[in-house]
């Protein structure tokens, strides 16, 4: 299994897993559809967006980011607005505090804490003051399904990270089932949401 987030088999693979029959059946009744679009705030500057299939649940006010450059690929030929990395940090694409939410959605368990908080420094200058930071994880079932993924960001190391750069955290929560069952279902989430202050 690719273990380098960068390269194009990566991001093969996430379209696999994206096109699997199930959850093409479900795309409207997705509880995550809902749930983002409900918790991200007017314009959404999406760091980490893969494929595009958070970018896809709110397409007419997100612009997504991502450093594996087929992934970003894929996302424009499905019409959605993407940049690689250095497009969007090097060439300027947006103004600073351009953005009425943040989001990391499936993104920091792939690295170390201190390279989490590298991340999110990069890109806070992004959003308005007083904007929404999301910060979604997999739980312990989902985190030992990738292996990629680094170290684990439970609730309270989202907490800690987020207190280290300054964002006041207005709530935290397991979605969509309590905590419990993220030892044995692989898609319940961590979920914290903050303001940039």
């Amino acid at each position: 299994m690719e273990t380098n987030t960068k390269a194009n088999s990566y991001a093969q693979r996430l379209v696999s897993l994206q096109n699997k029959t199930w959850k093409k059946r479900i795309k409207f009744l997705n509880p995550y559809r809902y749930h983002l679009s409900t918790i991200c705030k007017g314009q959404v500057l999406e760091v980490g967006c893969g494929i595009g299939r958070v970018l896809d649940f709110i397409p007419q006010r997100s612009v997504g980011v991502d450093h594996n450059n087929k992934a970003v690929e894929i996302c424009k030929s499905k019409g959605l607005n993407a940049f690689t990395s250095e497009e969007f940090l090097l060439e300027h694409v947006y103004k600073k505090e351009s953005f009425d939410t943040l989001l990391f959605s499936h993104v920091l368990e792939h690295m170390s804490f201190e390279q989490a908080q590298e991340l999110l420094n990069i890109y806070l200058p992004f959003l308005k003051k007083n904007g929404i930071v999301v910060l979604i994880t997999p739980q312990l079932k989902g985190y030992q399904s990738d292996p990629t993924h680094i170290e684990n960001m439970d609730i309270q190391t989202l907490q800690r990270l987020a207190k280290n750069l300054n964002i006041k955290e207005q709530d935290s929560y397991s979605f969509p089932f309590p905590s419990y069952f993220g030892k044995y279902f692989i898609y319940n989430e961590n979920a914290f949401i903050g303001i940039k202050k």
